[in-house]
């Protein structure tokens, strides 16, 4: 019996061989996070355990009482090669867009408006996509004021990506109002960057 128990969340491990309850054999490789970060990854049998904390840091397995082997750093073309099925078959990671708007309203930035192609773009590349579209405002009027408005952005902006392609049932619009900003500020303050729309595609 083999256990992989990843001690970050960010840890993604790849493997040769079927890693279920009954696993024997097989290679594991520990691979980066998009951004470069590493995990680190545990790997028990009956025969022992080592740790997996580096970049493409592997162990081989060759049966169950006999301990996992020394890890090495594999090259990357070696885990393009080696992997290749496992990796084709990792989940696309979640992808976020965010959108700003001209004070008051709800009409996108004009730099805002050219990114909604690469929405849809993004979108094709699910077979199930989840869209989430959270409205952000700043804090230049009331509190009620900001959440209706949030709203609204977000809703226009479902308008929009719908009208380019995105499937609508795919969609879910909420607002977060003045809550949860880039830039914190003081009541009454008008800020650009927390005038938003947050598009986050999974």
């Amino acid at each position: 019996m083999t256990a992989i128990k990843t001690l970050r969340t960010l840890a993604v491990v790849l493997a040769v061989a079927t890693l279920g309850a009954c696993a024997q054999k097989g290679v594991i490789v520990l691979m980066p996070d998009d951004d470069g970060t590493v995990g680190r990854a545990v790997v028990t049998n009956q025969g022992g355990s080592v740790v997996l904390d580096q970049a493409r840091e592997a162990t081989e397995l060759t049966t169950a009482s006999a301990a996992p082997q020394a890890p090495k750093v594999l090259d990357e073309g070696s885990v393009d090669k080696d992997f290749k099925d496992a990796l084709a078959a990792l989940p696309v990671k979640p992808y976020s867009f965010v959108l700003h708007f001209k004070s008051g309203t709800t009409a996108l930035t004009d730099e805002s408006r050219k990114r909604l192609p690469e929405i849809l773009a993004t979108v094709e590349r699910w077979v199930l996509p989840d869209v989430a579209v959270v409205g952000h405002s700043d804090r230049s009027g009331s509190s009620k004021w900001n959440y209706t408005l949030s709203l609204r952005r977000a809703q226009r902006v479902r308008d929009l990506i719908v009208e380019i392609g995105v499937p609508p049932d795919f969609i879910e619009v909420t607002s977060h109002g003045e809550n949860n900003p880039v830039v914190p500020t003081a009541d009454g303050v008008a800020e650009p960057r927390n005038r938003r729309v947050e598009v986050t595609v999974r």
